[in-house]
């Protein structure tokens, strides 16, 4: 589990830590990860990553988290797999799966 680094948005006030909404972020490629803390971060957001399922159930037993952004597919421990494992925490899945309506057709 990862603590991320601060971005601050320019003219915004400074909310105290314990202010801030905390959530969770677990995907496996770090750069994901990361990118997305950043981003939620910026808008006023604290953030804690892990990248597996695992540290994914050992950050909500740390952690009281508002909202888990979990990855579905992961090596070791699906998102799925780590979801029926946490009936009390609210989860939003996140994939980079490709759907057909999605697809962009070559010319």
């Amino acid at each position: 589990m990862i603590k991320s680094k601060k971005l601050e948005k320019k003219g915004s006030p400074k909310k105290k830590e314990a202010e801030k909404i905390l959530i969770g972020v677990v995907d496996d490629n770090a750069q994901v990860a990361i990118s997305i803390a950043q981003l939620l971060e910026y808008n006023g957001y604290a953030t804690y990553q892990a990248y597996n399922g695992i540290d994914a159930i050992e950050l909500t037993k740390e952690k009281k988290l508002a909202l888990l952004l979990l990855d579905i597919k992961m090596n070791m421990m699906s998102g799925y797999e780590v979801a029926k494992k946490l009936a009390n925490q609210k989860i939003l899945f996140m994939t980079g799966f490709e759907v057909e309506q999605d697809k962009v057709k070559k010319e």
